[in-house]
This record gives structure tokens, C-alpha cells and sequence, in this order.
């Protein structure tokens, strides 16, 4: 997978990123650690955590504890329901502003007098 550098929004850095050279701010991936860590989540459920944490520590040589595995994968489990939220949320806007045009281009083809000219609302929900 390709992995693309960060901006460090923490004093600690998280596991798999190294501070770069040139801006400390900016956190280079470590390809290897990531793709271990990707391959870690797909085993969590035939494994604990510490077993994870243990086999990464070994195969990296960085260390990573259980309770650090832990709260990096609830963490990236939030952004993804945020990330599943926003888009369901931006479907829905799109098929309500779509269905208020069909609306109004219907009441245009029947001749409705009381024509509304008003935007849907952005959020009804």
C-alpha cells in the first residue's frame, strides 16, 4: 500500500511514522511498519492484542505495546464511521436537492402558479 506523509498533531509520534529531517511537523510513514500493522487488523480477531503487539515489536524492532495497539486501532475505527457518516450524509443532501429539482421542474411542466423558489434546507435531519 502506499502511505503518504503526515502532519503531527501530537507531541508523540505515532507507531509506524518518523519525524522527517526536514520539518519535525511532518511525519514520514514507514512503509514496512504500516503494511505489518494493516496485516495485524486483519489477524485481530484470531489473535489478542498482545500477541499482535509482540509479533510487531519483533518482526519492526519498534516497540509497540498491547494497550498502544489498542487505542491505534479504535482510533482509526472512529475517522472510518466519521469518514462513513460524512459520505452518507452528502448522499442524502444530493438526493434531496435532486428530488426538490424534479419537484420543481414538475410544478414548471404542469404550470403551477405557486411555484417555490426556495432552496431545500441543507439539513433536515
Amino acid at each position: 500500500m502506499k502511505w503518504t506523509p503526515i502532519v503531527k498533531r501530537r507531541k508523540h509520534v505515532p507507531w509506524g511514522y518518523k519525524p522527517s529531517e526536514e520539518d519535525p511537523r511532518v511525519l514520514i510513514p514507514i512503509d514496512e511498519h504500516l503494511d505489518l500493522l494493516e496485516q495485524a487488523k486483519e489477524m485481530r480477531s484470531h489473535h489478542s492484542l498482545r500477541e499482535l503487539a509482540t509479533w510487531l515489536t519483533a518482526v519492526t524492532g519498534s516497540p509497540i505495546s498491547h494497550q498502544g495497539l489498542k487505542l491505534r486501532f479504535e482510533r482509526e475505527d472512529q475517522n472510518l464511521a466519521s469518514k462513513a457518516e460524512a459520505e452518507q450524509e452528502y448522499i442524502l443532501s444530493k438526493i434531496v436537492k435532486d428530488n426538490w429539482d424534479k419537484l420543481q421542474r414538475e410544478r414548471a411542466r404542469l404550470g403551477s402558479n405557486k411555484q417555490d423558489t426556495s432552496e431545500p434546507k441543507e439539513s433536515f435531519f
